[in-house]
């Protein structure tokens, strides 16, 4: 009995129900990522409004209830394209209970689909499932909202990594004796035609194009762990970003010389300095990205290794109504 009704006598639609499952080998959520390893076409047919809120189930094909039999009929001219109609292969519907999937798995056996069936509890079973038993959904959203979640993020990130990067910075001068640096003033006062300060206007100007690209350049980390992209290789990675980004600012301008250039002692302190930011901004973007599951790439390793072609869903415009 679905949740929020008192029990009474079966209703006409519990028994239809009953009946329709007799004949479904259900597929329980922890069980999914074997049952699409061995050839399963999973179709989402929940509305957009539940898969905006909820998330998206990864390598599932979306298709809306009301054209289900068409887009699904090996048969039928508005089959959905790009897809093995082999009437034997495995069909499991997945709807957000796992009520509607039942009715919709028997009509498809109906229509020759001999192995459909459904996901027992949908997709709100499957978004409870323990990570080391099957992988769970990925919290999408709108991509309005996608977006500033990762530049919230990604700033955030990079904020963090500066800020432990800068005490690092000065723990380590206190220790060698090296002066300041006012490069970032420079570049940024070259790239705003601004005239050259001094004292403390130079001091703040230094500070803003400091800590400002440094947050700035973050909202890439932050990309890269919402994509799935995460852990220390990951960070590494950024690292050589972070210092990329800082040579062509500095060369663009006039300011610094190529690295290969540069005495080796100032090198070693400049890799070691942004080797602490990347890892630092690294943690905190993963660890933002993280509250929203694992991102497409993560998805993608769990159902197969490499590059894939056909994991990913089908795009949406080849998922239209008859």
């Amino acid at each position: 009995m679905v949740d929020g009704y008192d029990e009474g006598p079966p209703a006409a639609i519990d028994r239809l129900l009953e009946e329709c499952r007799r004949g479904l080998d259900r597929v329980r959520p922890e069980d999914l990522p074997a049952a699409v390893a061995a050839g399963a076409l999973v179709v989402d047919t929940r509305p957009v409004e539940q898969r905006e809120r909820d998330g998206e189930l990864p390598g599932a094909v979306v298709v809306d209830r009301n054209v289900l039999e068409w887009r699904l009929d090996p048969g039928c001219a508005h089959r959905l394209p790009g897809i093995d109609h082999d009437p034997e292969r495995r069909v499991v519907v997945v709807c957000n209970e796992g009520y509607s999937s039942s009715l919709a798995a028997r009509t498809l056996q109906r229509l020759g689909l001999v192995n459909a069936t459904d996901l027992a509890g949908g997709f709100q079973a499957w978004l409870h499932v323990d990570p080391r038993e099957g992988l769970p959904a990925a919290r999408s959203g709108t991509a309005p909202g996608m977006i500033r979640r990762v530049v919230g993020e990604g700033l955030l990130a990079g904020a963090v990594g500066v800020a432990v990067m800068t005490l690092g910075e000065k723990l380590e001068q206190r220790l060698t004796g090296r002066p300041d640096s006012y490069v970032p003033a420079r570049v940024l006062e070259r790239l705003t035609a601004l005239p050259e300060q001094a004292g403390g206007r130079a001091v703040a100007t230094n500070w803003a194009m400091h800590h400002g690209q440094a947050a700035l350049v973050g909202v890439v980390r932050s990309v890269m762990a919402h994509a799935g992209l995460r852990g220390p290789v990951a960070s590494a990675k950024f690292a050589v970003i972070r210092l990329t980004t800082d040579q062509v600012l500095e060369n663009a301008t006039g300011v610094g010389a190529p690295p290969q250039t540069w005495p080796r002692g100032e090198l070693a302190v400049d890799l070691l300095h942004k080797g602490v930011y990347a890892a630092v901004t690294g943690l905190v973007a993963d660890a933002l990205a993280a509250r929203n599951g694992p991102g497409p790439g993560q998805r993608h390793a769990a159902v197969a290794p490499g590059r894939v072609g056909d994991v990913g869903p089908l795009p949406r415009e080849a998922v239209g109504t008859p």
